[in-house]
């Protein structure tokens, strides 16, 4: 598999490759198989993407689903037309937006998240309300539906959460909770309904 490397303006062809780096601004044309990519520039996708390592420190836009076992965004990365994520790992300290589903084993955002559903077994999302937030998106991190084993959030705006422990942090807005284990609520949160056979473990 061939290694490509665009510091300027290029295209790829869809196919396999071995690691994609992407500098300057490059456009794929259909679906893109690679062993890892590298994104400091800009990047859009017409077609999906399928790749064991994402690495988005630029910007990328992709028209279909997404699929990685690992991918790390500290840039902004926007998935459009109701596609999915499928990830092993995700870590996001940028901003990310997806009209569709996000669903990953372990996710950790600190930066800011916009999706329809986002499920997995271990959920982490603090999003801040400050600068990035004011660059990006506005009202911090939303989704409708939050579902996994473990649960941590802050900062976020959700219509609903499903889970076992979950740990409600500062200034989220959740309409329903359903809890079947641990429940911790900060003060300055909202939660319009909670149900579930749940313990309380405020601190």
């Amino acid at each position: 598999m061939n290694d490509i490397r665009i510091d300027g303006k290029g295209t790829i062809a869809g196919g396999e490759y071995g690691a994609i780096k992407v500098n300057g601004f490059a456009q794929s044309e259909g679906d893109v198989r690679a062993a890892s990519v590298d994104v400091d520039g800009t990047m859009n996708c017409r077609g999906s993407l399928t790749a064991d390592l994402l690495d988005c420190d630029g910007a990328m836009k992709i028209e279909a689903d997404l699929r990685v076992k690992k991918m790390m965004v500290d840039g902004m990365l926007r998935v459009t037309s109701g596609r999915e994520i499928e990830a092993e790992e995700l870590f996001c300290d940028g901003s990310l937006h997806i009209d569709g589903q996000i669903s990953a084993d372990k996710m950790v955002v600190n930066g800011l998240i916009r999706a329809r559903e986002i499920v997995g077994d271990q959920i982490t999302i603090s999003s801040s309300v400050g600068r990035l937030a004011r660059l990006f998106i506005h009202n911090g991190s939303k989704a409708d539906l939050i579902e996994a084993t473990t649960i941590r959030l802050s900062g976020v705006t959700a219509k609903a959460v499903n889970g076992q422990d979950i740990v409600v942090g500062p200034f989220c807005e959740i309409d329903s909770l359903d809890c079947s284990g641990t429940l911790s609520v900060d003060p300055t949160a909202t939660i319009q309904r909670a149900t579930g056979s749940f313990v309380r473990n405020d601190r």
